[in-house]
């Protein structure tokens, strides 16, 4: 129960209190920790741990994982061979100001994907729905539909193309009108 006392009004105390080893900061003094002479983290008064530019908070006896900002972006790095695992009922990722949201992945539900703050994809019990236009926004990509491409949608840069490559194709309408771009 003896402390090493510093400051004017108590300040730090360093003790250890018969069970548990303590550092403590009275008043509204912030606790900076040093190596080699250099700020790495501040302890804010407040409580909240503030860390420099590319000190990274790691974990893992091999490293593992990395939790830092390098100066220009935020990053959590997974050093490891495994995968990194995020568990929650609902994962919602918004953009800097969180008031958009970006995606929405739902245990047991959908996983959602948005544009600016609009949802434009998302699964279902039953496959995928698309609210909005599918675009192939590049010449000679295809949209393939069945197990082997059996039918293929794309337009060559010059021409548009759709190949039913195996039995036959069907339309179904009330009606079908097929006209030329003057109508």
């Amino acid at each position: 129960n003896e402390k090493s006392i510093y400051g004017g009004g108590d300040d730090l105390q360093i003790y250890h209190d018969g069970s548990v080893n303590k550092i403590v900061g009275t008043g509204a003094h912030d606790i900076e920790v040093y190596t080699s002479n250099t700020k790495r983290f501040t302890i804010g008064s407040n409580g909240n741990t503030t860390y420099l530019d590319d000190v990274k908070s790691i974990y893992g006896t091999g490293s593992d994982l990395r939790i830092y900002h390098d100066g220009t972006h935020s990053r959590i790095v997974d050093g490891g061979a495994n995968a990194t695992s995020f568990q929650t009922g609902e994962l919602r990722i918004h953009d800097a100001a969180a008031n958009e949201y970006i995606a929405k992945f739902v245990a047991n539900g959908a996983v959602e994907l948005y544009y600016d703050n609009s949802k434009k994809l998302k699964t279902t019990s039953t496959g995928v729905g698309i609210l909005g236009s599918l675009s192939v926004e590049s010449d000679s990509q295809k949209l393939t539909l069945g197990s082997g491409n059996d039918l293929e949608i794309y337009h060559n840069g010059s021409s548009s193309y759709i190949e039913n490559n195996t039995g036959n194709l069907y339309i179904f309408s009330a009606n079908l009108r097929i006209e030329n771009a003057d109508g």
